[in-house]
């Protein structure tokens, strides 16, 4: 389980960087399990954008304590949702180092 909140500055169309706070929770089976909250920069930026485009892909990085992540996803003008694939790498206590990949749908506004 995950959610990240990120409050950010658009620079232009094409890029944009904030500050984000998230929440990470792992079930190990047979009970118990972990819990982080990762504080960390993000950088977004919209590739190809043209003000004609109702679909563009964008690139994200996410750098903080304890995480590093980045992702590709694609955007819509007129609506505010996002989808992407991702890859974040950061320790946990009893795993050592833990890398995770997968889908994400976000909301922008």
């Amino acid at each position: 389980m995950q959610a990240d909140f990120i409050n950010g500055y658009k620079f232009n169309h094409s890029f944009s960087m904030g500050l984000g706070v998230g929440i990470r929770k792992w079930f190990y089976k047979g009970g118990g399990g972990e819990s982080i909250i990762p504080v960390y920069v993000n950088f977004r930026s919209n590739l190809g954008y043209n003000k004609y485009q109702k679909v563009y892909p964008y690139i994200q990085s996410k750098f903080g304590f304890p995480i590093l992540n980045q992702s590709v996803g694609i955007a819509f003008k007129n609506i505010p949702l996002t989808f992407c694939l991702y890859g974040e790498v950061f320790p946990i206590i009893i795993a050592g180092l833990y890398i995770n990949f997968g889908m994400n749908i976000g909301i922008t506004f």
